[in-house]
This record gives C-alpha cells, sequence and structure tokens, in this order.
C-alpha cells in the first residue's frame, strides 16, 4: 500500500467503512472489489504488469456509469447515483497509475454527471468542496480533489464550479488542523491547500491573471499557513517521515509558483518565482532518491519545474546557477525516471515527463509562462 498511499495509516477507518458497505451491496460489488483487489495486485508487483483484471473492471464500471448517465432525472436518484460512484476512486486511481493522462480526463468527464447528482446539494447550488472533502463519501472528495488537480496540472477548467466556504466550525478545524476525514494520505497535499488550490482556479478562470492585489496577499497568507503536518510514532521510519514533510512542501511552493505564474500573469525569470523555484530545488536535493516521496512529488513538480530558466536568460547571482541550467533540467529528469510509472509510455507519470520536456524545449531562447503547460497539455494529450 505504502507503493501508492502517501500515509497508509489514514487510510485504515475509509478502508472499513468502505469494505462494510460493499459487502452490503450484494453480489456485485462484492465482485467488484475482488476485481479491484485483483487488479491492485497486479499494478503494485511491477510495471510489466498484466491488465486482463483492470481491464474487465473498466468495462463493469463504464458500462454502469453509461446505463446510469441514460435515465432521466427523476429516475437517477441521489442513492443510486452514490452507489454508482461506489467504487469509482479505486477504479481512477488505479488508472491514474496505468493509464495515460487522456484516459482520466476522460473518465472524469464520464464520470462528472453522475458525480454531480451524487452530491446532496440541489441543482441550484454548488458543490461545496469543503463539506465534500470532510464527509465520509470517500468517492466524492475523491472525485472532487481530482476535479482541482487536473485543472493545476493541465491548465484546463475544473468540470465543476465549486462553493468554497467552509458552512461549520467543525469543518473549519478538520480543514485548518488538518487532522480530519480529508485526502492528505492520498497525496500528501492538505484540505487546507487543496481549497486554496480550487480558489486559484477558479479566479483563474474568471478574471485570468487580472486579480486584485489584496486577493493575491490573502492567498499568499493561506499558502503560508498550510504547514507541512509531522506524522509521529514509535513505528514510524524516521527517512519516510523526513520525505512526507518534503512532500507537503513541495506542494505548497507549487501552489506559490501557480498564483504567482497564473494570477499574476509572472515568468520563470520573475524574482517571486526564481525564488521559489530554487528553493524547490534545494528540498529536492535534501532528500535521496527513493520511491516513496519521489513517486509523491511528480504532480507538484510538474508545476515548478517547467520554471526552470533557459540558460540564455541571465538572473542575479544569487539565485544560483543550478537551476537555470540544462544540469538541473537532468536531475529532474533523472529523480523523475527512477519512478516506474514515469519511465512506462501510456501513463500519466510518462505524461508528465514529456510535457516536462516539450515545455523546455520550446523556451529555450526565453522564460517560461503559464500558457505553456496548456500548450504542453495539448501537444501530449490532445485534450
Amino acid at each position: 500500500m505504502t507503493r501508492f498511499v502517501f500515509n497508509p495509516t489514514q487510510i485504515l477507518p475509509f478502508l472499513v467503512n468502505h469494505i462494510r458497505r460493499g459487502y452490503s451491496f450484494g453480489g456485485d460489488s462484492r465482485q467488484t472489489m475482488l476485481l479491484i483487489s485483483n487488479s491492485v495486485l497486479a499494478i503494485a508487483v511491477s510495471t510489466d504488469y498484466d491488465l486482463t483484471h483492470f481491464n474487465t473492471l473498466y468495462k463493469l464500471l463504464a458500462s454502469r456509469v453509461v446505463d446510469a448517465r441514460a435515465r432521466g432525472d427523476s429516475e437517477l436518484t441521489r442513492e443510486l447515483a452514490l452507489g454508482v460512484m461506489e467504487h469509482s476512486h479505486q477504479f481512477m486511481s488505479a488508472l491514474f497509475k496505468v493509464g495515460s493522462l487522456a484516459n482520466v480526463l476522460n473518465v472524469m468527464e464520464l464520470y462528472a454527471p453522475v458525480f454531480r447528482r451524487a452530491c446532496p446539494e440541489s441543482n441550484e447550488e454548488l458543490v461545496n468542496l469543503p463539506r465534500r472533502l470532510t464527509a465520509m463519501e470517500i468517492q466524492l472528495k475523491y472525485y472532487a480533489a481530482l476535479d482541482v488537480l487536473q485543472s493545476v496540472i493541465t491548465h484546463r477548467p475544473m468540470f465543476f464550479r465549486y462553493d468554497l466556504e467552509l458552512l461549520s466550525h467543525q469543518e473549519e478545524m478538520f480543514i485548518k488542523l488538518g487532522n480530519g476525514p480529508g485526502l492528505g494520505w492520498l497525496y500528501g497535499i492538505s484540505d487546507r491547500l487543496m481549497i486554496a488550490l480550487a480558489r486559484i482556479n477558479t479566479l483563474f478562470e474568471d478574471f485570468g491573471n487580472c486579480v486584485d492585489p489584496e486577493v493575491v496577499q490573502e492567498l499568499e497568507e493561506e499558502i503560508a499557513a498550510c504547514e507541512p503536518i509531522i506524522y509521529t510514532s514509535a513505528e514510524m521510519d524516521p527517512t519516510l517521515n523526513i520525505g512526507r514533510i518534503m512532500v507537503q512542501e513541495a506542494w505548497r511552493l507549487a501552489a506559490n509558483i501557480y498564483l504567482y505564474m497564473a494570477l499574476c500573469g509572472a515568468d520563470s525569470a520573475d524574482a517571486r518565482v526564481v525564488k521559489i523555484q530554487k528553493n524547490g530545488m534545494k528540498l529536492l536535493r535534501s532528500i535521496k532518491p527513493r520511491r516513496n516521496p519521489d513517486s509523491f512529488v511528480v504532480l507538484p513538480i510538474l508545476v515548478v519545474s517547467p520554471l526552470h530558466c533557459s540558460p540564455h536568460v541571465i538572473l542575479p547571482s544569487q539565485f544560483g546557477v543550478a537551476t537555470a541550467s540544462p544540469a538541473g533540467q537532468s536531475t529532474l529528469l533523472s529523480r523523475l525516471s527512477g519512478v516506474s510509472e514515469c519511465s512506462k509510455p501510456g501513463t500519466v507519470g510518462n505524461d508528465i515527463l514529456r510535457m516536462l520536456s516539450d515545455i523546455w524545449v520550446r523556451t529555450v531562447e526565453r522564460p517560461a509562462v503559464w500558457s505553456d503547460l496548456r500548450t504542453a497539455c495539448l501537444r501530449i494529450t490532445g485534450m
């Protein structure tokens, strides 16, 4: 489980609840759970995996979604939609490992209307993201979180607009303290930072880089408040714990770069961006290469690493030569290539590597800008 989950100990309550729910749904659900188990086992063994079970799972779940979408509004009740979404998080999480980025986006689009029907908000309301992240329906929180992240790494709009208001004191405490039933255990990004990213996504869709400086300052303060959570226990591997702190910090750096390059229109030669990127490279070099944490920094690295300026761009000496040279790019490529998913063509990880290479090739003689990410995504995924 440590191969695919950032902090496995946090997932146990969700697993117990999900297994109980699965068995309560009867034979079809148990069959699906068995397919998921066999698929994950095959994927976890090596990258030379047999996808027979996964392909069967794919066809089974996709057919259920298609059937649900064919029903009218009155027929597709919330309970039915929740049932169709039941195993979607496990399916999409596995697809994120073995499928391409285009595969993931297409499946998210397929599930989109069913997800919306499964949420408790009326058609006239926006889905409340903090409530989704702190509620127990893991399949809904996973979809919403992945929606936020896909927008960040592809420069595409989110599939849904979200209400970002905290509706209760309990939700606020869960999110600010980082000890609620959110998704920090999966990718290493806190719910609080996820909400900040969703806010940037929304502002960027609405205003581009013409955002009030006061709003930018508020977001800077919110990102700064997303301190890494330190997990402690007698059995905890200290090296693993340091790696987890690094992943959380990488996400925070990525959020700052997204803020400056998207909402402020900064390019990769901007002093604020260069400073953050330099800190990111220092952070990466502070931890020896190993699957955990490297597999969990693939997504934030996509945001941080295009900001490697061309060697033709002259930066103040205090920012360092390494971050502005091909050597820095080589360090990142070498690090990511050590993650098995990144080295296998046709996977999200490999698509991200190709997007990075595409950006670097096109920005040899100029600083990178945020729209370069959209171009790279279109060229590599067609979406």
